[in-house]
């Protein structure tokens, strides 16, 4: 016969005489029995209970360096999925446990997972408003950057982040590195008379569209002038 105690109380007790590498050990085997159930079901919740298990586990926990990729990468969609329920501190806290997961050198070795991480880490930042964090993770996206649109996008989570806190001076400062870095003038004082009559010209050329010809202009697809506006 098997006896098997029932009480929450037992439970914890045993639980707490674990030893700490057993007690995370024992989270990340029981997280990664869940998340692949819940993806096999493609239930949310309980891909969200799995992933928080795997986290309380911890990278330590962890010694194959593709089983820390795909944590990683639980993580990055968990906190995707928290995005779009507008939880962004959950989501922030999803994004740094999968930045915890990356392996060494992940910069070189995992750039495409290592830059969403990051960026999606620095978006929830700003949501929740926080520009210091925003900064913490914008500055690893812009000392590893491999493209001019990893940098731009880093840096215009940056810009927004110091707008929404209303932190005018820092942000102007920003979007002028940002024009710098694409080659353009800086933006021309607004007493400039000829920059009023360039403003007076276009509202002339958009007052005369029609409704459906304004809603059919040709739509910009060159990122560095989408970015520029």
């Amino acid at each position: 016969s098997k006896f098997r105690f029932v009480h929450d109380k037992v439970h914890q007790a045993v639980y707490e005489m674990m030893p700490e590498k057993q007690r995370r050990e024992r989270h990340i085997a029981f997280g990664l029995f869940l998340s692949s159930q819940a993806l096999n079901n493609g239930n949310d919740d309980m891909l969200f209970i799995a992933v928080s298990q795997i986290n309380r586990g911890g990278p330590g926990a962890v010694s194959n360096p593709l089983q820390k990729t795909m944590i990683a990468s639980l993580n990055m969609n968990v906190g995707t999925k928290a995005v779009s329920l507008s939880d962004f501190a959950s989501a922030l806290d999803y994004f740094k446990h999968g930045i915890l997961f990356l392996n060494q050198n992940h910069w070189e070795n995992q750039y495409a997972l290592s830059n969403e991480l990051y960026g999606a880490a620095a978006e929830a930042a700003c949501e929740i408003n926080d520009p210091q964090l925003v900064m913490t993770f914008s500055d690893q996206l812009l000392s590893n950057s491999k493209s001019l649109e990893d940098r731009l996008n880093a840096m215009y989570i940056v810009v927004k982040s110091f707008r929404r806190a209303m932190l005018f001076q820092e942000s102007k400062k920003f979007a002028s590195n940002m024009l710098e870095l694409l080659g353009e003038e800086l933006p021309r004082p607004m007493g400039d008379s000829q920059l009023i009559s360039d403003i007076r010209t276009m509202h002339g050329v958009i007052s005369e569209l029609s409704d459906d010809s304004f809603l059919n202009l040709k739509r910009a697809h060159d990122k560095k002038q989408i970015f520029i506006v």
